[in-house]
Parts: C-alpha cells; structure tokens; sequence
C-alpha cells in the first residue's frame, strides 16, 4: 500500500508543476512595475506537451477519415473523366446518326 500512496502523491507534484508553468505563462511578468511578454517558444513546447489523450486520439480518426475521403475523391475523378468520355462518344454516334 505505500507504494500506492507514493505514486499518487507523484503524481499529484507533476500536475501541480505543470499547473505552476501554465500559471507562469498566462500571468503576465511583472518587474519593476512594468508587464514583459512571456516566451512564445516555452508556451508553444508546455502546449504541445499537454495535449490531452481524447484530442490526440480525435486526431488520428480525422486522419484516417481525411485518408479515406481522399481515396474516394480520387475514384469520384476517375468514374467522372469515365463518364464524359462515354458521354462525348454518344455524342459523336448521335450526330452520325442524325445525318443520315
């Protein structure tokens, strides 16, 4: 059982820190009275780092449906380029057949 009471009170401290670094970047730095801009960089790489797992795994769906829509697009073209050139050689019997 203690080690159980370990690994939650660890992971209690990682939430916590990742907490305080969200903090640090949303608050603006205050010195000598004046606000600085906080690190793009740091707040891009802690955004990255804490993309939670539901949004990574919505990700990949997109993905395998972007995959998928693109396969189906290409057959669309295919049937589509198919189907005007069967519709222009109907086009060119029935002119044959109306000259006669």
């Amino acid at each position: 059982m203690p080690a159980c009471d370990t690994s939650k009170s660890l992971l209690r401290v990682k939430s916590k820190e990742a907490d305080n670094d969200v903090r640090k970047i949303i608050r603006p730095r205050h010195e000598n009275g004046q606000v600085k801009a906080t690190d793009t960089a740091t707040r891009r790489n802690i955004s990255k780092s804490h993309k939670s797992h539901s949004k990574l795994k919505s990700e990949e769906e997109l993905k395998d449906k972007n995959q998928l829509l693109k396969a189906i697009n290409q057959q669309l073209h295919q049937k589509l380029s198919e189907t005007q050139g069967e519709l222009k050689d109907l086009t060119q019997k029935v002119e044959l057949m109306e000259k006669f």
